[in-house]
């Protein structure tokens, strides 16, 4: 049951971690958006 236990915290973790960078990655591709169609109002 212990060894359960230390697996799904680490799951979890993972789960953490690898949505972080999604969630980074998605705000970057929106900021380069953004930016490109504020240098085309120009």
């Amino acid at each position: 049951m212990q060894k359960l236990k230390q697996e799904k915290g680490s799951i979890t973790l993972f789960v953490l971690i690898s949505m972080l960078f999604f969630v980074l990655f998605l705000a970057g591709m929106y900021m380069l958006n953004a930016r490109k169609r504020a240098n085309l109002g120009r």
